[in-house]
C-alpha cells in the first residue's frame, strides 16, 4: 500500500512539472559569455589551479568547442557503437564562475570516474548518462527512462553499484544504486530550506516511484518473480 502510494505521489509530481515551464537558463547561454573573452582573471586562474589555467589557454588559442566521443558501454543509449556530444565554452564560462553545470560536463565527469575507478579501485561501477535521469525526461517519456533503466540493471548486473547523476531542481546530486541488496543511496551536499531558512525534506517521489518500478520490472523479467507484491528498493534520503 506505502508503495502504491509513493507511485502515484510520483505521477502527481510529473503532472506538476508539466505545467510549468522551462526556466530560461537551462536552454540559453549565459549572457554575460562572451566569445573569445576571458573566463576569469589572471589572478582568479592561479587560485583556480594548473588544470584550469590548460583549459583556459585551449579555450583562447583554439575558440573551438570540445569534441568528446564515446563508446556504447559507456552510457547504454545509443543505437550504433559510438556516440559524441560537445563541451560548449559557454559551459566553461558557467562552470569557471560557479555559475551552472552543465550536461556535457557531468557525462566527461562520469566517463573519466569510470576510468578512476577501474584504475583505483578494480571495483566495477556503472553509470548512467546525465542527461536520462531528467525532469523533462521523466515527463515526456517515463516508460522510455523505464525501458532505459531496466536495460541499465540487466547490463550492470555485474557490477558493485550503478551511480546516478539526478537534478531534483537547480541543484544536482548523486544516487548510488545496488540492485542486489535494493538499497538506493541519496548523496546530497546541499539541505534544502525553506523561506524562512529552515531545514526541510527534499522532495523525492518522481524519482523514487520509476526506480522502484524499474527495479520491480528489472527482477521480474530477469529472475521470474510471481509475488503479487510490488518488489521495491529500500531508499536512504537522510
Amino acid at each position: 500500500m506505502q508503495r502504491k502510494q509513493e507511485i502515484s505521489e510520483g505521477k502527481k509530481k510529473v503532472e506538476e512539472i508539466k505545467k510549468k515551464p522551462v526556466p530560461r537558463a537551462y536552454t540559453f547561454e549565459n549572457p554575460k559569455y562572451r566569445v573569445g573573452k576571458v573566463l576569469l582573471s589572471s589572478s582568479e586562474l592561479r587560485r583556480a589551479g594548473q588544470y584550469c589555467m590548460d583549459l583556459h589557454n585551449y579555450y583562447i588559442h583554439k575558440l573551438q568547442d570540445i569534441i568528446v566521443a564515446y563508446k556504447e558501454r559507456h552510457f547504454l543509449q545509443l543505437e550504433g557503437t559510438e556516440g559524441i556530444f560537445t563541451v560548449a565554452f559557454s559551459g566553461l564560462f558557467d562552470l569557471f564562475n560557479l555559475d551552472a553545470l552543465d550536461f556535457s560536463l557531468l557525462q566527461c565527469f562520469s566517463l573519466h570516474m569510470q576510468q578512476e575507478t577501474r584504475r583505483r579501485t578494480r571495483k566495477k561501477c556503472g553509470y548512467i548518462d546525465p542527461q536520462m535521469m531528467t525532469a523533462t525526461l521523466m515527463t515526456s517519456d517515463r516508460a522510455g527512462l523505464i525501458r532505459y533503466m531496466v536495460r541499465c540493471m540487466r547490463e550492470h548486473a555485474d557490477k558493485e553499484h550503478i551511480v546516478v547523476t539526478y537534478n531534483p531542481g537547480n541543484h544536482w546530486l548523486t544516487l548510488v544504486i545496488n540492485v542486489k541488496s535494493k538499497q538506493v543511496f541519496y548523496l546530497d551536499s546541499r539541505i534544502p530550506s525553506d523561506e524562512w531558512r529552515k531545514p526541510k525534506i527534499r522532495d523525492y517521489s518522481l524519482v523514487i516511484s520509476i526506480l522502484d518500478e524499474s527495479l520491480d520490472r528489472h527482477l521480474r523479467a530477469a529472475e521470474g518473480y510471481k509475488e503479487q507484491c510490488r518488489v521495491a528498493f529500500t531508499h536512504h534520503t537522510a
